[in-house]
């Protein structure tokens, strides 16, 4: 399972930006349901993924 960061953090003394992916191998088993909580990670399923399409097509065809 991949997420992305959605608030820069830190895991064990290396830093991840917004935006950065990060696999779950990455991730403290005992950290992922409290980061998820909190808004610092998404889980990237194929509903983010698509929703995450969308915002960029309707960003392209705003720019037009």
């Amino acid at each position: 399972m991949k997420y992305e960061v959605l608030m820069g953090i830190t895991i064990k003394d290396k830093y991840y930006e917004a935006g950065s992916i990060m696999s779950a191998s990455e991730l403290p088993n005992k950290s992922i349901k409290w980061l998820l909580e909190q808004n610092y990670i998404v889980k990237m399923d194929k509903h983010y993924q698509e929703k995450k399409m969308q915002e960029l097509q309707n960003a392209k065809a705003e720019e037009e």
